[in-house]
């Protein structure tokens, strides 16, 4: 059967670590805590799907789903609002946004991501979302 139409996954999220930030972090920040712990349970006792998956997986994934295009939205990054600080805010939204580039850029066809800004430091995020759009190839923020 061929279809007419494309398939996609608007609100498709990855489990993103500590690690993956940290990599992307200036050095001065990574070493102490990223998010101040919401304790909401993302997976639902476990129920809810795979946690961190590789692109690889992911995109094993997609295509046993039939879908054609995942847009990526971050899951631990959705608490950058509670962070107080506003530069480390900032800082931590451009590391996810360099993780999640690289993460995308292996299967450009196939995976788009959603740039993830600080709130609370809109100077920072203008620059962000310019960047995220002209360089990253971001298809959205939040």
């Amino acid at each position: 059967m061929t279809k007419d139409y494309a398939i996609i996954d608007a609100d498709g999220h990855l489990t993103e670590s500590d690690e993956d930030y940290r990599k992307h972090l200036p050095e001065e920040y990574r070493r102490r805590p990223l998010f101040p712990l919401d304790n909401w349970d993302r997976s639902l006792g476990g129920r809810l799907g795979k946690n961190q998956v590789d692109v690889p997986t992911a995109l094993q994934d997609i295509e046993l789903e039939g879908i054609d295009l995942m847009v990526a939205y971050p899951t631990n990054g959705l608490g950058i609002g509670l962070v107080r600080e506003r530069p480390f805010a900032a800082a931590l939204a451009r590391a996810y946004n360099d993780w999640l580039h690289g993460w995308c850029k292996t299967a450009p066809h196939k995976l788009k991501g959603v740039a993830l800004i600080a709130p609370q430091n809109v100077e920072e995020s203008v620059q962000e979302i310019e960047r995220a759009a002209t360089e990253l190839g971001m298809v959205g923020v939040m």
